[in-house]
């Protein structure tokens, strides 16, 4: 089962994780991609797969060329995850006068 550190490629539920890729690196679903690329498909195949492919090397020498520190540092991923409960037990107490 792929793991949020799983690398785009080695995954088995993407082809080339060109659509997933994308949508993290602007910050958008990547539901939109995979919709613009099956009209694409439909539309002009040759384009689309040639579109598709061309994106597949441009998310791979990105994902290569500048790699996600925060997701490579099992540590700072341990942390990121324990931070929200971490900030609620963190919280000042409330005055007994204030709470009554």
């Amino acid at each position: 089962m792929p793991t949020a550190n799983t690398p785009l490629l080695r995954r088995e539920d993407t082809l080339l994780g060109v659509c997933e890729g994308l949508g993290q690196d602007i910050g958008l679903p990547p539901i939109l991609f995979r919709l613009g690329f099956t009209a694409l498909l439909f539309w002009n195949t040759p384009l689309a797969l040639t579109a598709y492919v061309s994106l597949g090397v441009l998310v791979y020498a990105l994902r290569w060329l500048m790699p996600d520190r925060a997701a490579a540092s099992p540590a700072r991923a341990v942390d990121a995850a324990h931070a929200p409960a971490a900030a609620v037990n963190d919280a000042a107490p409330v005055p007994a006068e204030a709470a009554a």
